[in-house]
């Protein structure tokens, strides 16, 4: 896929992208009353329920006649791929700050968890219309 082709990622404020981008296992920068969201674990739980329902209904969209099983299916097999794609495209690791020696920023789960995050941030700061629409764009466009 040309870098043309991908959808920009909802623009995150600096305190979001610090939020995201900075390791979920480094010490708070600022005390938690401070923090615009609470923590990175906060957004990630938010943005975890979110992702998967916006995913859930972009391929409800654009696979109008499968049923229950094979939807659930789909997403079942499919959902980690979309993910570790989109970390990639996007770029996020690359950008990640403060990760602790021997964290493998490759690994599935720790790519769900920047995505997570990201997502968290984007419905924290726009509302959930823009993490749908932008989800939505990356499930056409996938497969």
């Amino acid at each position: 896929m040309a870098a043309a082709a991908i959808p920009p990622a909802p623009v995150l404020s600096a305190n979001g992208q610090l939020e995201v981008f900075v390791h979920h296992s480094s010490p708070a920068a600022f005390s938690q009353d401070a923090r615009p969201y609470g923590n990175s674990e906060r957004l990630r739980t938010l943005g975890k329920r979110m992702l998967e329902t916006a995913y859930m209904a972009a391929v409800r969209a654009k696979y109008p006649v499968l049923g229950h099983h094979q939807l659930e299916q789909h997403v079942v097999n499919e959902y980690p791929a979309f993910i570790a794609h989109w970390v990639n495209a996007y770029g996020w690791r690359a950008r990640m700050r403060a990760v602790p020696q021997g964290v493998d920023l490759n690994d599935p789960q720790e790519m769900q968890m920047i995505f997570e995050t990201y997502a968290g941030a984007v419905v924290a700061e726009d509302g959930t219309t823009i993490l749908f629409d932008w989800v939505k764009r990356l499930v056409a466009i996938s497969d």
